[in-house]
């Protein structure tokens, strides 16, 4: 039995000194490499104001397609509103930070200015832009004719009250129904 256990002691001896040897020896820490950042190149922003085709032609809307509206009762280049009260609050005024637009837009085109409340109004070409509160979703054109004096705002700044037809047609009253009326705002 004694030789039966000095085996085994001689067995295990061997085995550990042929693990030990056969151990891979400690690598040195890898030497840093300079890395190389890549930028991420985020996508551009929306342009907070594009055309949109309608039956006025291309129109001015914002980032979210709502209709952009001149108030007929303004001085253009004035950088002023006279579309107070009650009226500003059927016509909001619209009003961004940064303007961003495409071609054919201009950004040059686009002001800011302060109202007579302390609010900021965008204008384009000089004319204060404004939302109407008939228009309920994106896309809809509801307020423009309203009394002759609120209009779809367009590429030349221009007041457009009647949708440009080659049909020769009779000019009719609008009616409440249809977006018309408003008693002056």
């Amino acid at each position: 039995m004694k030789n039966t256990t000095l085996l085994v002691i001689l067995l295990a001896a061997a085995l550990m000194l042929v693990a030990g040897c056969t151990q891979q020896a400690a690598q040195p820490a890898p030497t840093p490499q300079p890395t190389m950042t890549v930028p991420v190149q985020s996508a551009p922003l929306p342009d907070t104001v594009r055309l949109s085709a309608s039956s006025f032609g291309n129109v001015l809307v914002d980032a979210r397609g709502r209709t952009l509206y001149f108030y007929a009762n303004d001085v253009q280049g004035s950088d002023a509103s006279t579309c107070t009260g009650q009226c500003a609050v059927t016509w909001p005024v619209f009003s961004t930070d940064a303007i961003r637009v495409s071609s054919p837009l201009d950004p040059a085109d686009f002001g800011t200015f302060t109202r007579a409340d302390g609010s900021k109004q965008t204008s384009y070409k000089g004319w204060p832009l404004y939302y109407s509160s008939y228009d309920l979703k994106p896309g809809d054109i509801n307020g423009s004719g309203i009394d002759n004096l609120w209009n779809v705002a367009n590429i030349p700044g221009t007041v457009v009250t009647t949708p440009p037809t080659t049909i020769p047609t009779t000019r009719q009253t609008p009616s409440l129904a249809t977006g018309g009326g408003g008693g002056g705002y």
